[in-house]
């Protein structure tokens, strides 16, 4: 660990505090739940926070919408089916020097079973899918009850966004059909739509 990395407890959650300014994202720090943990009914994930630069020093005890993210292995860093990153922080950053004023906290979730987390119907042979209702039942009841607990959000609809890509995208999608006062925008690129209808 660095001098700006610690470990510390959250309602229960061990987290690690991390800096990642040296690899270039400035926009903010990093809480990483390495071992998520719900009920016995939910295996452990990884979940990154990533909060705004000003959060910890913001004396107003200002509140901020959320972005949750799919894939999240790949939305700070190269990961994923195709080793790529959606540079978040990176992006983050530029908007951030243009309006102090939009900053937003961002839960990253990574996946544990993507195909089956992400898509609503089982359409290949021999493969697991169609568990895109319970994952999000999973984030609905455990990840952002905890988020809201725990940080200073903004948790109406319109200030909630899930977000994902390709099969991420398509549970983006079911996650905002299904749980319209919960979660206000969607952001669903390139969504596979197409998944079942072969």
């Amino acid at each position: 660990m660095t001098k700006n990395e610690h470990d510390f407890q959250i309602d229960g959650q061990t987290c690690h505090f991390h800096d990642e300014s040296q690899n270039r994202i400035s926009s903010g720090h990093f809480h990483t739940y390495d071992h998520f943990y719900v009920s016995e009914h939910y295996p452990s994930r990884k979940i990154h926070v990533f909060i705004p630069i000003d959060y910890l020093t913001n004396t107003q005890q200002k509140r901020y919408p959320v972005i949750y993210m799919n894939d999240g292995q790949a939305t700070f860093w190269n990961g994923g089916l195709g080793n790529k990153s959606w540079n978040v922080g990176g992006i983050l950053s530029k908007i951030y020097e243009k309006d102090p004023s939009k900053q937003v906290i961002v839960v990253a979730i990574h996946p544990i079973d993507r195909n089956r987390e992400y898509t609503h119907v089982n359409w290949m042979w021999q493969q697991s899918f169609g568990g895109v209702h319970d994952y999000n039942d999973y984030i609905v009841n455990h990840i952002k009850p905890f988020i809201d607990r725990n940080y200073r959000t903004l948790s109406a609809s319109k200030y909630t966004v899930i977000a994902g890509s390709s099969h991420g995208g398509l549970a983006s999608f079911h996650m905002a059909l299904s749980h319209p006062t919960i979660f206000g925008i969607a952001i669903c690129m390139s969504p596979s739509f197409w998944a079942g209808l072969d």
